[in-house]
């Protein structure tokens, strides 16, 4: 039996390289419209998916009442790191924005249009 090869395009990987810096920037930014409720160390996300940190309880804690004793995240790369987190959560909308920006980046750079 002969071994047959799986050829994949350059054109491909770029596109899914772009679209993958693309949807990780979008998400980002929109996780940013999420909610956090200091008291139950709790965050509901821009897609309603609610979820407990629980593995980084003590994190919440050290950071909402920590730095200066008032109820807030001191610095925003604290924040950072949850917003990045909650991408992961609401993994099935990102999945298909993901597809949905790579099906567009890839025919804009398959396909050029001319206007005569």
């Amino acid at each position: 039996m002969e071994k047959k090869d799986i050829k994949i395009s350059k054109n491909i990987l770029k596109s899914l390289y772009y679209s993958l810096a693309i949807s990780i920037s979008v998400f980002y930014f929109i996780e940013h419209d999420g909610k956090f409720e200091y008291n139950r160390v709790y965050q509901t996300t821009f897609f309603t998916t609610a979820f407990n940190n629980s593995l980084n309880t003590q994190f919440y804690v050290e950071n909402i009442y920590g730095h200066s004793g008032s109820i807030g995240f001191y610095d925003y790369i604290d924040r950072a790191v949850i917003y990045f987190y909650s991408i992961f959560i609401d993994i099935i909308p990102f999945l298909v924005f993901l597809i949905v920006v790579f099906l567009i980046v890839h025919f804009f750079r398959r396909f050029r249009f001319k206007i005569v």
